[in-house]
């Protein structure tokens, strides 16, 4: 995910250790509003809440599981509230957002403002959904989602447990074609049905001779490296920049024998082969030689069928 976006007026972006004192008086005179349908804002809220709820968010990011951010005006870097992505299947592209905003700053359209910023983002990484949920009578919020022009789906019973019992729940959802935006399913978007590898032409002829490849990796950790087509330069620099030439494989997954998972590893996801990989699932070879700035990556342009992702993690 981006470290910082912004409308002008507005601001997200990560919490910083430095973000605890802000976050603490924020949430201490909003307990009152939102206690009622959040528990983490509670009435025993102390500052040690806040320092730990920052290290969470440090941890989550690292593992890809949520995504938080605290959101601040752009004009005085006052802290307003919070928005985060999590849930997240990255399977099937998709994630919960949620929101929530200071009493001193409520109804200025703080949360609309953040949840936009944010779910553009995700739509900008691959997701093609968030849904917004909130519980039965929590008027607010629902106003919220409705002027992020997200779809009310319907209310699904005892959704959410709060407060020690089942509630039921609004569902809403949005989509990037509900922001104007393209949808992550087309052939030349990213997060598509392939994925790169990055070897050595040598490592490849012993493939062929074989009838598949296999990489040291599969030994020492039990799976072969690869990642999307936005990961490519990251990788190919970070794990061969001492080489000068490599041999990029594109690899089909439906062609695949063994199990292809998206995992966490350098503040990302990256797709991880458990087996070997069968030549006929190696559906091109880009030869790349190092430039004198490092390794350069341009995507091929799409073609038809399953779309592009990029190159090996390690």
């Amino acid at each position: 995910m981006k470290k910082e976006v912004t409308d002008g007026k507005y601001i997200i972006r990560p919490y910083h250790s430095t973000d605890a004192e802000s976050l603490f008086e924020a949430a201490s005179e909003s307990i009152a509003e939102v206690w009622p349908w959040m528990a983490w804002c509670h009435p025993q809220y102390v500052f040690s809440d806040s320092l730990s709820w920052i290290a969470h968010c440090y941890k989550a990011w690292e593992f890809g599981t949520e995504f938080n951010f605290l959101i601040e005006d752009a004009a005085t870097d006052e802290y307003l509230g919070g928005v985060g992505i999590n849930q997240i299947d990255y399977v099937n592209r998709y994630a919960n957002l949620g929101y929530w905003v200071r009493t001193s700053a409520a109804g200025h359209g703080v949360a609309t403002a953040g949840a936009l910023l944010l779910a553009r983002m995700a739509f900008d990484e691959g997701l093609n959904r968030v849904e917004i949920v909130m519980a039965s009578g929590n008027h607010a919020s629902y106003r919220v989602a409705q002027k992020t022009g997200a779809r009310l789906e319907g209310t699904l019973r005892n959704r959410l447990w709060l407060h020690g019992r089942s509630h039921d729940v609004s569902i809403f959802s949005l989509t990037p074609e509900d922001l104007g935006m393209a949808s992550a399913t087309s052939a030349e978007e990213e997060f598509a049905a392939r994925i790169y590898h990055i070897t050595t032409a040598v490592a490849w002829e012993a493939a062929v001779a074989t009838g598949e490849y296999t990489a040291p990796s599969l030994q020492t950790e039990g799976f072969i490296h690869c990642s999307l087509s936005r990961q490519m330069e990251r990788s190919l620099n970070k794990f061969y920049g001492e080489i000068p030439e490599v041999l990029v494989l594109r690899i089909d997954p439906s062609k695949l024998a063994h199990r292809l998972v998206y995992e966490p590893a350098d503040n990302d996801r990256f797709p991880h082969i458990y087996g070997t990989i069968p030549i006929e699932a190696v559906v091109e070879k880009i030869p790349l030689k190092k430039l004198e700035n490092g390794y350069q990556w341009i995507a091929a342009p799409a073609t038809p069928g399953p779309s592009q992702e990029g190159g090996g993690e390690g």
